[in-house]
């Protein structure tokens, strides 16, 4: 049996409540959105990765239909939107857990609310808004080549592990017209601390096509590094970056045949 809650927890409801309402607004006045079925698009992605909940009468199915309404409507919403959507994913994508909203979602009064599916949104997990942004902009692909610059940004400054891990997938989903961004993805690939941070910008630069070659100089900067685990992210970059060195075939600063003079094989 859940225990009642205290004077204390329902004195604060109101004030979290309002302050959630208030950063909301300054939000929205501060950039305005494209809108959908007349609501902003945060709204429509706000619980696109909210976990499993469990539908009306404790029903899973009817808790699986409810994600796979909100995915199809937040879909329609971002792809309506387009490269006008930009901004506000990017802003999702910058989102980072303060010490405040820490505090606020462990706190006596958070817990309460949680339980009880009234914590406001602006105090949910920042993770779920970068997920929710990476997932958003995948679906525009190529088109979202505008944002590759603040994209670069976040993945080099962020301090938050599952933010510049969603913008190297979404450097990835851009493609080919992500280039510019290859140097910056391997360096991430082989000196971030975190290792699924490591593993998206590898996975970045294999959509890369050739031009991922660019990234080679980048790479060998610390293929000699002193320090273990830097040497091992290197190699498995170079492998990526420069794929013919496994097979040991010529690397990519070897010169290229000319028409007049073809290359022979290596033995």
């Amino acid at each position: 049996m859940e225990p009642e809650s205290s004077p204390t927890a329902k004195r604060f409801v109101f004030p979290l409540v309002a302050l959630a309402a208030l950063v909301g607004l300054c939000l929205v006045f501060r950039n305005p959105e494209p809108r959908y079925r007349g609501k902003p698009l945060s709204y429509w992605l706000k619980d696109w990765s909210q976990p499993l909940r469990q539908g009306i009468g404790g029903n899973p199915i009817v808790a699986f239909q409810e994600i796979v309404d909100r995915r199809k409507n937040g879909t329609a919403a971002v792809l309506q939107a387009g490269t006008n959507a930009l901004p506000t994913l990017i802003w999702m994508l910058r989102e980072r857990d303060t010490r405040f909203k820490v505090f606020c979602r462990q706190c006596r009064v958070g817990q309460w609310l949680e339980r009880r599916n009234l914590l406001p949104h602006s105090f949910a997990p920042a993770s779920l808004d970068n997920r929710t942004a990476a997932q958003a902009m995948s679906l525009l692909g190529a088109s979202a080549s505008a944002a590759v610059p603040d994209l670069i940004e976040v993945m080099e400054s962020n301090s938050d592990a599952e933010s510049r891990r969603a913008a190297a997938g979404c450097l990835g989903a851009i493609g080919t017209n992500a280039a510019p961004a290859i140097p910056a993805l391997a360096r991430r690939s082989i000196l971030d601390e975190d290792s699924l941070v490591r593993m998206a910008a590898r996975g970045a630069l294999q959509t890369m096509g050739m031009a991922r070659t660019n990234g080679f100089r980048e790479a060998t900067k610390w293929e000699y590094s002193a320090n273990e685990r830097i040497r091992l992210a290197a190699a498995m970059t170079l492998e990526i970056v420069d794929p013919g060195r496994i097979y040991g075939r010529p690397t990519i600063l070897d010169p290229e045949p000319t028409p007049s003079a073809p290359a022979t094989g290596r033995r």
